[in-house]
């Protein structure tokens, strides 16, 4: 399904160019100079946690996993804010 959302809705020449564009893998983080929070879950079916071992470590860069979330679930309650919610609010606050 994705293939053919790329072929009939971007610019991209294949899946393959697509997916490489947002990858995170390899030396892409490697010039990280700000903080950041990569959020995962063990659970996620399209990033298997695996990729962890191929990404660069930054100095500033905070890796949390959680046990479930699928692929940017992170849902404790439909009625209110995710995880993910939360955990984005308390890092502004943090850096306020």
């Amino acid at each position: 399904m994705t293939a053919a959302l790329v072929r009939t809705t971007t610019d991209f020449p294949s899946l393959a160019a697509y997916l490489n564009g947002y990858a995170l893998t390899g030396s892409s983080l490697a010039q990280l100079h700000v903080p950041a929070w990569l959020l995962l879950a063990d659970d996620d079916p399209i990033i298997p946690p695996a990729d962890l071992a191929r990404l660069a470590r930054p100095a500033g860069l905070s890796i949390l996993r959680s046990r479930f979330g699928g692929h940017c679930g992170f849902i404790d309650d439909l009625r209110g804010p995710s995880f993910a919610d939360r955990l984005i609010l308390e890092q502004f606050e943090r850096h306020v």
